[in-house]
């Protein structure tokens, strides 16, 4: 069996609280920033660990409207186009889509971290689902980092 790294809270917790800096100073003097006050920069290190979903009334039938590259790790490939139900992992799924429920209906920020195992290897997580409005006062987003240490 392979030894386990000890999980590095410095470094594992940057991407999340990076992004929760980022969406508070958006918000500004706002409980909440609209959308159109972030500039998601594709091929930047902090957004490839990143990702939007577009609100549905069914928190997990929410659809992946962008995933960093790194982000996508985490769902096997590109999630975007797919439902929070279609594409979270399955030893995931059902954390996910509380979480997103309830960013959703409190309009708050979740954080979240644990492990699971796979191939044999224990992989702790961490992850920060953010609310975020539409500026149109559509249903609004959902803006997450996740990280992964092995």
């Amino acid at each position: 069996m392979a030894m386990l790294q000890e999980l590095n809270p410095a470094r594992e917790r940057r991407s999340t609280e990076k992004l929760r800096r980022y969406w508070s100073s958006v918000a500004g003097e706002n409980a909440v920033p609209c959308l159109s006050g972030f500039s998601i920069r594709i091929n930047e290190t902090e957004w490839r660990k990143r990702f939007l979903l577009k609100e549905d009334v069914e928190p997990s039938m929410s659809v992946f409207i962008f995933c960093g590259a790194n982000a996508q790790m985490l769902f096997d490939g590109s999630p975007v186009s797919k439902t929070m139900l279609e594409a979270a992992p399955p030893h995931l799924r059902d954390d996910f889509c509380r979480n997103c429920e309830n960013v959703t209906s409190r309009l708050d920020t979740v954080s979240e971290e644990g492990s699971y195992w796979l191939h044999g290897e224990e992989v702790f997580y961490r992850y920060i689902l953010l609310p975020v409005t539409s500026s149109s006062h559509e249903r609004g987003y959902i803006l997450g980092a996740f990280s992964t240490s092995s």
